[in-house]
């Protein structure tokens, strides 16, 4: 370089910057035509199981590329610390330094749910019968951060739960208006995170009736979900945007945990089975843990659990209600209902000062 040149090439990169605003679009957009090209090669392999392989592999060679290597990704189910677990999760990003796998075998992990950033279900073809298996497998993952079916949001418990689907062979209108149909009374941190069709689009939760790219939103699902289309010159993008989104929510979710209380994963299954043991057969095996204020009806309902007391002072009747894991808007629906009726909410002590002054212990039904 000659010295009158360089005065002028320091002012240019002072104040300028080379871009290439088409520059990650067009490197993806060479995946996407792979991974439909992939798809295309997978009509030929007629086990499901190892479709749902071939198709899944491909995906890991992409987060394996994509997501920085102090995460492991595995396949497998989750666990907590009362031994609940989950069903089989296709891919599973964990951060090993807050926790490693309970149990292994060569081909899958069971892995402490405090350990767990996000788990992606992988669909050859994502209909409406699979989103209902989809929506099941996230709530049996999502619900493990939970005690006592009490389903609040909290910053350190956020399992991002997201779908990758090849196609859908439903259309998109009917697809979301399912979408919408299944999960609006589920609790909202009980429902999936991210939907991505490779041939369709992104659908992302809303916030006040618009798309958002807002981190906490996504991860909370507090209201609908709309749909980014995966045009020619969004596809690239969409899909980009999905990983993109999936290695924040880990980045942010490794900070705000606490590493795996292995103490607790085998103290309290202990202590748990020796009580129930004092109160049942011991030859019976004990396979769930049920939400005694909330069953299902011989007739295809929901029954909700209602206390009836009378104060032994001033005989007045009164009816309790506890609400049963739902959305917000289908709480308030109940308590509107259950108000009209009369009823008042069930204090969390079950314990309630009468009117003349007397204190009702409110007893569960036997």
């Amino acid at each position: 370089m000659k010295k009158k040149d360089f005065p002028k090439l320091l002012h240019e990169e002072l104040n300028s910057y080379k871009i290439n605003l088409n520059f990650i679009n067009e490197w993806y957009k060479e995946i996407i035509n792979s991974l439909f090209s992939i798809k295309k090669r997978a009509i030929e392999i007629k086990h499901p199981r190892h479709l749902g392989d071939f198709l899944e592999d491909e995906i890991l060679k992409i987060l394996s590329c994509l997501f920085p290597q102090k995460y492991i990704i595995d396949k497998g189910f989750l666990l907590n610390h009362f031994s609940a677990i989950s069903k089989e999760q296709d891919i599973l990003i964990i951060d090993p330094s807050l926790g490693s796998s309970i149990c292994k075998t060569e081909s899958i992990g069971y892995y402490p749910i405090e350990s767990a950033m996000v788990s992606i279900e992988v669909k050859s073809n994502l209909d409406l019968t699979e989103l209902r298996k989809c929506i099941l497998n996230c709530i049996s993952a999502k619900k493990l951060n939970y005690d006592n079916f009490n389903y609040e949001d909290k910053n350190h418990t956020r399992l991002f739960y997201s779908i990758f689907a090849y196609t859908s062979s439903n259309k998109i209108s009917s697809f979301q208006k399912e979408l919408e149909s299944i999960t609006k009374d589920i609790p909202e941190v009980l429902r999936p995170n991210m939907i991505f069709i490779l041939d369709q689009g992104l659908f992302l939760p809303k916030h006040n009736e618009h798309i958002t790219l807002d981190l906490k939103t996504i991860q909370t699902v507090l209201y609908s979900y709309g749909l980014i289309e995966n045009t020619e010159e969004l596809a690239p993008q969409n899909f980009v945007l999905f990983f993109s989104i999936l290695i924040e929510h880990a980045f942010h979710q490794s900070k705000e945990r606490k590493p795996t209380p292995y103490t607790q994963y085998v103290t309290t299954p202990s202590i748990w089975k020796q009580q129930i043991d004092k109160t049942r057969d011991k030859n019976i095996p004990i396979e769930k843990y049920v939400n005694k204020y909330s069953l299902w009806s011989d007739d295809n309902h929901e029954l909700y659990a209602m206390y009836d007391e009378i104060c032994p002072k001033c005989k007045t009747e009164y009816t309790f209600y506890n609400l049963p894991p739902a959305s917000k808007q289908k709480k308030e629906e109940l308590i509107k209902t259950f108000e009209k009726e009369g009823f008042l909410k069930c204090p969390k002590n079950k314990r309630f000062k009468c009117n003349c002054g007397e204190d009702i212990l409110i007893k569960d039904n036997e």
